[in-house]
């Protein structure tokens, strides 16, 4: 505990029954006595204390040293209106010259000095005493002699009502004897409300004026029969209230952020009205603690590139930025998209080098210009594309933080929201095939026709921009921070990318690409059979199901399935990616699916679909086809039966007979079958001949009988 007292200092005295607050005016020399005064009472005067005395007190916790001053008020002297100056220095010019004498604090020698002062100054004594103690009460410094001016007036206090009017006499009361206006009272505040209410905080947007004429039309009014027409007639103008009583009590009620909630609509109020209490800033600490990653549809129309007379459309442009140093680490130009397979090629280009992606649009870049290649520890993006089953590997397997903003919250990623506009601005003047915004007059020409760069020319432009954006661009809002300032760091994103990396604990992380690519591809379920790896009805094989023996066991125990990760521009091949994500088995279209080669999914799905469809289309026409085949075959069977009716022999006999029955049915097969060539045979139409076989022949008798009828048939 601080075991000594000063000048100036406040306590609170714990035991009065009011809030008691003394001050320390002065302390002698040899730093035993003191004199105070209590700073709330009006009839205080200074007060002569022990310094052991108050030392126990607050050692027994019965004095508080305070903190805060009540009195002090943070003011400058260019704030201070004229008055207050001008009477400040007069009090100070009374009393200056008795504040600082040790006989001021005596009763006897206070009141020689105040008589003096007083009689020098030709004012009264009580002035002066009115003068000192404020001095006293309020800080002990010039600035105490302030009037309380800024207290006059009850600002923010309603004045009651009654029957004067109050406020300004309007023009119309001048010029009309009797009239005088009305005073708001509390019915017409609850008028005011409601109609604020009702017509104001609304989507119609309507003016104050048009609000206070509703207001009028609903609730000063009557409904009056004239000519058989009910209208409405305003009732007595003393009874109405003027629109400047209207304005005066809409500011009074107005909240600024109902209204434009109510008005524009809540999204529209968080990205353009929210307060602003913090920066983008904050949200990293280095390079890679967070990167925003957003799209958006280029202002500009290409053509094809193996045909400049077709137009392709405007192109998706991904950038994704480094809170931290505003670096460009990723981009994708392409017609992919918004979605999930743009945001992965930029995510992957993210990891790519720069210097041979650079090199495949024909630019010649160092790893100096743009040193930009691994993984951010979070990635911030809109919902659309980064909603769902698809980041499920960038989450889990390459441990990226993903975090999506609220819908319609594109201030959310303003650091990548503006790169798009300054972009824009730096190509629109060089760029054919612009989009015009304004309306076309009649007879322009269409600017989708000056179309002349292609997708592989745009690209370029946009990496030149980009590589610009990284080594040159001034970061005129950006706040350095007292190291960075120390280390004389300029705001340009690679100064602070190169910076961060040295001094700061970024978030970066390296990692394969190949490795990258496999966690961000579309991931899906394929089973193992006799046959191969079965994807989407197409069937795959690979060394490791070879080696390990995958089809003979799915044969003998059953089919499994495994996770496979596919590129679905590419369906010649799918992968089998380890537990850890980190490596992969790749699998080949076996030749019997070779239909498939080289197409997309989306092509092998349309043609999958199609056969679907012709064969459901089918499915009545082979219905009605089976229909028929077994009315034919019912038909044969029931000629069978009714030429088997008259069978005379015993059924043991039959059954006996088979083998017999069989070799002179064959027989007889062979001589109706056997070729002769080079000669022609007459037709003979077939009939079924019943034989007079009896139960008691013998097997030769049979067969002579049998060839006795076939040489009759010949004749």
């Amino acid at each position: 505990m601080d075991k000594k007292i000063y000048i100036n200092q406040l306590y609170k005295v714990i035991d009065s029954d009011d809030e008691k607050v003394d001050r320390v005016l002065w302390i002698n020399d040899s730093n035993k006595y003191c004199y105070t005064i209590n700073i709330h009472s009006t009839k205080a005067l200074p007060v002569l204390k022990r310094i052991d005395e108050l030392l126990t007190e607050i050692e027994n916790e019965l004095l508080i040293k305070m903190v805060s001053d009540p009195w002090v008020r943070a003011i400058r002297e260019e704030d201070m209106i004229e008055i207050d100056k001008k009477n400040r220095e007069r009090a100070w010019d009374i009393i200056k010259n008795i504040v600082d004498q040790p006989q001021i604090y005596i009763d006897k020698e206070r009141r020689k000095l105040i008589k003096d002062t007083s009689q020098k100054n030709a004012i009264s004594e009580k002035t002066v005493y009115k003068y000192l103690k404020r001095y006293w009460q309020r800080g002990m410094n010039k600035n105490a002699l302030l009037s309380d001016y800024y207290r006059c007036g009850a600002s923010g206090n309603e004045r009651k009502s009654n029957n004067k009017k109050r406020g300004k006499p309007s023009d119309l009361s001048l010029h009309e004897n009797g009239y005088r206006g009305l005073n708001v009272d509390d019915d017409m505040k609850r008028i005011f409300r409601l109609s604020i209410k009702e017509f104001y905080e609304s989507k119609k947007e309507a003016s104050i004026q048009k609000v206070y004429e509703l207001m009028i039309s609903n609730f000063f009014t009557r409904k009056v029969t004239i000519n058989g027409k009910v209208q409405k007639e305003l009732i007595d103008k003393e009874k109405i209230p003027s629109i400047g009583q209207f304005k005066y009590w809409f500011n009074k009620f107005r909240d600024y952020e109902k209204e434009v909630k109510t008005r524009k609509g809540e999204n529209r109020y968080n990205l353009d009205y929210r307060p602003i209490l913090s920066s983008v800033d904050t949200e990293a600490w280095g390079p890679g603690t967070r990167f925003h990653i957003d799209a958006t549809i280029a202002d500009v129309y290409l053509v094809n590139r193996f045909n400049r007379d077709w137009i392709i459309g405007r192109p998706v442009v991904y950038a994704i930025i480094d809170v931290f140093s505003r670096m460009i680490t990723g981009l994708y130009i392409g017609l992919e998209g918004p979605s999930w397979l743009g945001a992965m090629m930029a995510i992957a280009n993210m990891t790519e080098d720069k210097v041979l992606f650079c090199k495949q649009y024909g630019l010649e870049y160092n790893e100096e210009n743009w040193p930009c290649k691994e993984l951010p520890m979070s990635l911030l993006a809109d919902r659309g594309e980064m909603e769902g089953k698809m980041p499920d590997g960038l989450i889990g397997y390459l441990n990226v933080s993903l975090e999506n903003t609220a819908p319609y919250r594109g201030d959310l990623k303003g650091i990548v929201e503006q790169y798009f506009r300054t972009t824009n601005l730096k190509i629109k003047h060089w760029t054919p095939g612009l989009v015009k915004k304004e309306y076309k007059e009649r007879g322009e020409r269409d600017y989708r026709l000056d179309a002349k760069l292609d997708i592989y020319q745009f690209t370029k432009i946009i990496i030149e921009v980009a590589v610009h954006h990284n080594n040159f661009k001034w970061l005129n809002n950006y706040k350095l921070d007292e190291y960075m300032l120390r280390d004389c760091v300029n705001p340009i994103p690679i100064e602070l990318w190169n910076w961060g990396i040295q001094n700061k604990s970024g978030k970066l992380k390296s990692i394969s690409q190949d490795v990258v690519k496999l966690n961000l591809m579309p991931r899906g379920k394929a089973t193992i059979l006799r046959g191969g790896i079965k994807f989407n009805k197409m069937f795959y094989s690979c060394e490791l199901a070879i080696k390990e023996k995958w089809y003979s066991t799915a044969e003998l125990k059953g089919s499994w399935s495994i996770q496979v990760c596919y590129d679905p521009r590419n369906i010649n091949y799918i992968y089998i990616p380890t537990k850890e994500g980190n490596a992969f088995e790749k699998c080949h279209l076996l030749e019997k699916n070779n239909v498939y080669k080289d197409k997309t999914l989306e092509e092998i799905e349309d043609r999958l679909y199609e056969e679907r469809i012709k064969k459901e289309k089918n499915t009545m026409a082979d219905l009605q086809q089976r229909v028929d085949l077994d009315e034919k075959i019912k038909t044969i069977v029931n000629e069978a039966e009714s030429m088997s009716e008259n069978i005379k022999i015993k059924a043991s006999q039959r059954i006996k007979n088979i083998s017999s029955n069989k070799k002179l049915e064959r027989e007889a097969l062979r001589e109706s079958e056997k070729w002769e060539i080079g000669e022609e045979r007459s037709n003979i139409d077939s009939e079924v001949v019943m034989l007079p076989i009896n139960d008691n022949m013998s097997e030769n008798e049979d067969l002579d009988l049998f060839k006795k009828y076939r040489e009759d048939l010949k004749k």
